[in-house]
């Protein structure tokens, strides 16, 4: 696709999404495109989900109400922002900063955001509709804060500790944005970026106050004293978060729930089921260590291979394990993908956070049918006598005896071993695609923002830069977690194969053996072949805007533009972005082919001192 067809499809994705834009908190939620896949790891006790995803209860007396502002607050907030600008001088104007949503000149602003109108709230039922601009007597008006946005650099390196200082730095920041929104006249986006409706109103949250907790469960957030800042920031703002006292409120939000009550109803919980199949997987690999000390008559080629195996269920359980234990993991990856797209800078600038669902929908397909496939052929080689397998199936045997029961628990532990070894791989293809999605979504709305600029340097060229190192750093911090992970699956994976090329050219042995050696060899090659190509295309979408970079027309930009400009180019063209094996080398898509030389000439080299 040329860079005409591109440009043109982006500007059709943005005129789309503009004619029917989509709810306000509901951009880039990460954790809704991987709903089924973590079900799923779930169910089979790969996954388990932390206390900062469990549902909030239904219960409306332990939920928090969305702050609806009446005209008394309204009056006591504009007072209470006048008396504190009243030492520089520059008291807020009422019209730039609420009523019916508009900035500077009656425009509305890209960097301002509003709080969800929600319907059948109790403030606002069975009342007129108000047509000042102002305020509504009627009860309550939209509160829309102007923003200008900081630094993104500084707003999600660092998102620990601004999390920590957001509460008491709400009302300062609040007081910044808009002093500075007062400073900008030629340095907003067109009103046509923002999402707003034809009637000049926001768009109205399908999120009632009855039930606020559905979409936060599903982003992975719930209002803890950890999340409650973040939740502010997302325009969850209420009067319980905004109380001093937020450990109190915590605590009475947490014994509300519907909790298990006795200490047995306690440990019977998803952490529990998830530490007990880690356990047996533990187990199970820590068996195969007794055969090189005992006579088992098993060929070491046969032993290597379950073995192996084992070691690979227990490396993915484990990590995946410790990842779920650790709240600021995955959690902290929602959250900040999340507070990207509901940026209204992000907004303002087209980007939307595409949710690539249907491919989430192929990988949990292909997931079940490889699930299949390897169970059923651990069954058969359970059930058959040991000439079948070359004696592999002795040690399958988790009670070392070949009776019917015996084969019953063996299954039922090969079962949990394959999901184990599939589920966590599966995960990390999720999640690349998914960011693959997401910058290309970047790349397309940045190719628009340049041929939209036609000979002149784009407008919003610094935006852009800081909300692709936003995505940048996100995507570093994924890395921190799966890492080591993808490093050990690369390293148990390459070197069986690298074992079973030995044996398929050393070792003479029947069909049924020959069979399953090269079903495990050609599964380790294509395990790291997979998940090379996806972690990959992340390296490869992360570095795509570059192309667009070097079209940019510099003839009327300024030093500082084309300071961003040299920064933009240095960090597409500096160090490689992407996923990496133990934080040592980036994964890219060349890693398959050097992969594959390294097989071929290890092959190349056995034939020839055969």
């Amino acid at each position: 696709m040329d860079e005409t067809a591109a440009t043109l499809h982006a500007r059709r994705l943005v005129e789309s999404l503009e004619a029917d834009p989509p709810e306000p908190l509901q951009g880039a939620c990460a954790k809704g495109a991987l709903r089924s896949l973590l079900r799923s790891l779930r169910v089979m006790g790969v996954f388990y989900e932390h206390d900062h995803y469990d549902t909030i209860p239904n219960s409306p007396e332990a939920l928090t109400e969305v702050e609806y502002l009446s005209e008394e607050n309204l009056k006591h907030f504009v007072e209470s922002e006048k008396e504190s600008f009243g030492s520089s001088g520059k008291p807020r104007q009422k019209n730039s900063d609420f009523g019916s949503g508009f900035g500077v000149n009656g425009k509305r602003s890209p960097f301002e955001d509003y709080k969800p109108n929600v319907k059948n709230s109790p403030s606002t039922v069975n009342k007129p509709k108000s047509s000042s601009t102002n305020s509504d007597k009627s009860g309550g008006i939209f509160f829309v804060k102007s923003q200008k946005p900081a630094s993104i650099e500084e707003k999600y390196s660092n998102s620990k500790n601004s999390i920590s200082e957001r509460t008491s730095e709400n009302l300062t920041s609040l007081q910044n944005r808009n002093r500075a929104s007062d400073e900008m006249d030629g340095n907003s986006l067109s009103p046509s970026s923002s999402s707003m409706s034809s009637t000049g109103q926001p768009p109205t949250s399908s999120i009632s106050p009855s039930n606020p907790g559905n979409y936060l469960d599903r982003c992975g957030v719930i209002q803890n004293p950890l999340a409650s800042p973040v939740l502010q920031a997302l325009g969850y703002c209420s009067k319980r978060c905004s109380d001093t006292n937020l450990a109190e409120q915590y605590s009475k939000l947490m014994s509300s729930r519907k909790q298990p009550r006795t200490g047995w109803r306690r440990f019977l919980s998803d952490r529990t089921y998830a530490f007990l199949v880690c356990l047996v997987l533990w187990g199970n690999f820590l068996r195969m260590l007794r055969f090189p000390f005992v006579d088992h008559g098993i060929s070491i080629p046969m032993l290597v291979i379950p073995s192996s195996w084992f070691l690979s269920t227990v490396i993915n359980s484990t990590w995946l394990f410790i990842c779920c234990t650790r709240p600021q993991n995955f959690l902290l990856f929602f959250q900040r993908w999340h507070v990207l797209y509901k940026d209204p800078v992000t907004r303002g600038l087209g980007l939307r956070g595409l949710i690539p669902v249907k491919h989430s929908r192929y990988i949990l397909a292909v997931l079940w049918g490889m699930f299949g496939l390897n169970s059923v052929s651990c069954f058969v080689i359970s059930v058959m006598d040991n000439s079948f397998s070359d004696s592999m199936n002795q040690g399958f045997y988790v009670t070392g005896s070949r009776s019917v029961v015996g084969i019953f628990i063996t299954n039922v532990v090969l079962t949990f071993c394959t999901f184990a070894w599939l589920g966590p791989p599966a995960l990390i293809v999720a999640f690349c695609r998914l960011i693959t999605k997401l910058f290309a979504e970047f790349e397309e709305v940045f190719k628009l923002h340049v041929t939209a600029a036609g000979n002149k340097f784009p407008k919003h060229l610094r935006l852009l830069r800081e909300c692709h190192l936003a995505m940048c750093d996100t995507v570093e911090l994924l890395d921190r977690y799966i890492s080591v992970a993808s490093g050990l699956i690369f390293a148990v994976a390459i070197c069986t194969a690298c074992f079973l090329l030995y044996v398929l050219v050393n070792n003479s042995m029947d069909y049924t053996a020959m069979g399953i050696v090269v079903f495990w060899l050609v599964s380790s090659i294509l395990l790291v072949a997979i998940i090379v190509h996806y972690q990959g295309s992340v390296n490869t979408a992360m570095h795509s805007v570059g192309s667009s970079l070097l079209t940019i027309q510099t003839s009327n930009a300024n030093q500082d533009q084309l300071a961003q400009l040299q920064m933009f180019l240095a960090k597409i063209n500096g160090s490689t972005m992407g996923f990496t094996a133990f934080g040592l080398i980036t994964v890219t898509k060349d890693l398959i082919l050097a992969l594959l030389s390294l097989y071929i000439t290890y092959a190349i080299i056995l034939l020839q001192f055969q």
